[in-house]
């Protein structure tokens, strides 16, 4: 960022300059009853929090819409670490690159000072009213159909996701959002990966997915791509048709184990596909189990068959033979619901995680956070108006070249108000 050039932080606007003169920044403890982002928005409740995160609803007091009510994403120390601000800048870009009416988009996004060492990243997206975990757990009535509402919007959401080489990274029943007209939105795109080369390119398993809903590909360490958000899919779609998880390991091997035990060890051809040693070595210890198909188990027995069908294509080992986003909506199940005008509504956008990785550098020990948000700022900008800052050298140049500027020079207010 230029000198003298002005940086909205959420609670006022910081100067930075190469002189000696110290901007200032209202801190304190933010919370309940408490403003925020300029005093647009005011905290009513505290939703959901989870190790990373907080979400709260808020009021949107400058919306000509009267009491708007917005949900509030709070993240401490965004810019702990490199690779954490590097999962914040994806998750950002994407939700905001990515237009569609059953993904989650984000509104705004700015900073506020806790105190004179701590910044919070605040990421406002539209409120929801529960989420498919709640339903399951919860006494309510859930009919086929609501199931095929469901499971009809999450596919559509998929789709968009992977004509763009999108991986979600992590679908289960919490990351899908919805509200009482049923419909239904996936949210948090911390996992997600960006595919280099297209659909048909991958990446190597790490931590993506929660272990209940990791396809075989992750647990082994294989070979990962689009498939892994469709096997994910699958196990939500038996989540809604049990109320309960299907495969429940306690660890990685035993979620294997379990899987195996259920789709036979003839099912596991897959491991021709395996470069881990130690995998493929605990693959081939296991017994022979015989293939049990859902169609045949005692807790399907009294369920819709289509649904049980297209369960079975889902929950196939070898990805390869898995089915898409796309085969899933033309599956029978759906045939009262889906219509192929449904397909011609998703928006392509050529993202490529060269727009984040390149921006990664911004979060090292000598670089100020708050030059990371204005990147994401003018990122998700240059989104809005169908620019690729990923695709635009002259830009990523301009960028870098701001950044090392920034760096070698005496930035007061950043070195006095954030830490890393």
């Amino acid at each position: 960022m230029e000198e003298g050039v002005e940086f909205y932080t959420g609670r006022e606007v910081l100067q930075y300059s190469s002189g000696n003169e110290r901007s200032s920044c209202v801190c304190g403890k933010i919370g309940v009853g408490s403003t925020v982002g300029a005093g647009r928005y005011l905290i009513l409740e505290t939703v959901g929090s989870g190790s990373h995160a907080e979400v709260s609803t808020a009021t949107d007091l400058y919306s000509a819409e009267v009491d708007k009510v917005v949900a509030l994403k709070r993240i401490p120390n965004p810019w702990r670490n490199p690779e954490y601000a590097k999962n914040v800048m994806r998750e950002i870009t994407l939700m905001k690159c990515l237009q569609s009416d059953y993904l989650l988009p984000v509104i705004d996004v700015f900073v506020e000072c806790v105190d004179k060492e701590k910044v919070e990243l605040f990421v406002v997206t539209e409120p929801m009213a529960s989420t498919v975990r709640h339903v399951v757990r919860s006494d309510m009535d859930l009919s086929i159909q609501h199931i095929k509402r469901f499971m009809l919007q999450l596919f559509l959401g998929l789709r968009v996701l992977h004509v763009n080489n999108v991986v979600h990274g992590d679908i289960k029943p919490s990351n899908l959002l919805i509200n009482a007209d049923s419909s239904l939105k996936i949210g948090d795109f911390g996992n997600a990966r960006v595919l280099q080369g297209g659909r048909k390119a991958g990446f190597q398993a790490d931590s993506v997915v929660s272990r209940w809903y990791q396809p075989p590909e992750v647990c082994l360490k294989g070979h990962c791509g689009t498939k892994v958000d469709m096997w994910s899919a699958g196990c939500v779609l038996a989540e809604l048709l049990l109320r309960k998880p299907l495969y429940t390991g306690a660890s990685t091997n035993q979620q294997v184990e379990s899987i195996v035990s259920s789709l036979g060890s003839s099912a596991c051809s897959y491991v021709d596909h395996l470069e881990d040693p130690s995998a493929i070595r605990f693959l081939s210890s296991l017994p022979d189990y015989r293939a049990k198909p859902f169609s045949e188990l005692k807790e399907f027995k009294d369920i819709d068959r289509e649904a049980v069908d297209l369960l079975e294509h889902l929950l196939v080992f070898n990805p390869e033979k898995r089915y898409s986003a796309e085969e899933a909506l033309k599956h029978p199940f759906f045939s009262d619901v889906f219509k192929t005008e449904m397909l011609e509504k998703v928006v392509v956008t050529d993202i490529e995680d060269d727009t984040i990785s390149d921006l990664q550098s911004c979060c090292t020990s000598s670089s100020p956070s708050f030059a990371l948000l204005a990147e994401i700022q003018s990122t998700t900008e240059l989104c809005d108006s169908s620019e690729r800052f990923a695709r635009t050298p002259s830009l990523r140049m301009s960028a870098m070249q701001k950044y090392e500027k920034q760096i070698n020079s005496p930035i007061s207010v950043i070195s006095q108000y954030t830490s890393l």
